[in-house]
């Protein structure tokens, strides 16, 4: 993407960030909302959230049209393999002990400031996506599943894993 679909993409992400806190409640809005100057902004993990305790608003917290605001958000950050990739992890937490509405939402600064960020994070999912200006950073940035096949027999991250492979395998022994 060129200048100009950059620009997009950052105008994009802004626009769903606004859709998503005006869809909020006051107090919702408040849980989810840190400054950008805030120590929150570099705390992240991969982990599950007993193991790392997340800040921000929980999917779980959200009725039905929140979500979909939050998800349209994750939406409009990445393409459209990534989000599936994400939703494809976030189903999975069930084989795993997790909780699929188990994941936050977290928005530094104001959506169209000159800088902001906002964080998706919960097991095996977390991303963080600072905008500034038309200038968009994606990090850091974290998908994982285990087990790699799910019990219905869906492959999540095969392209990964045969990179991984590929990569231990071009190694000599020292």
């Amino acid at each position: 993407a060129g200048t100009r679909g950059v620009r997009s993409i950052a105008a994009n992400i802004t626009s769903a960030a606004t859709q998503f806190l005006n869809g909020l409640t006051e107090p919702q809005r408040a849980t989810a909302s840190y400054a950008i100057t805030d120590p929150e902004y570099l705390r992240w993990h991969w982990t599950t959230t007993s193991g790392f305790p997340r800040n921000g608003l929980v999917l779980r917290d959200m009725d039905a049209a929140q979500r979909e605001l939050a998800l349209a958000l994750l939406r409009a950050s990445i393409s459209e393999a990534g989000f599936q990739k994400s939703i494809d992890i976030i189903q999975l937490q069930p084989e795993v002990g997790g909780d699929p509405e188990n994941y936050y939402v977290t928005v530094f600064g104001t959506p169209g400031d000159p800088t902001w960020s906002w964080r998706f994070e919960g097991h095996h999912l977390s991303r963080r996506f600072t905008i500034a200006g038309d200038k968009i950073t994606i990090t850091p940035f974290f998908h994982g599943v285990w087990p790699t096949v799910s019990e219905a027999g869906k492959v999540i991250m095969q392209r990964e894993e045969w990179a991984a492979r590929e990569l231990v395998r071009s190694l000599d022994a020292t």
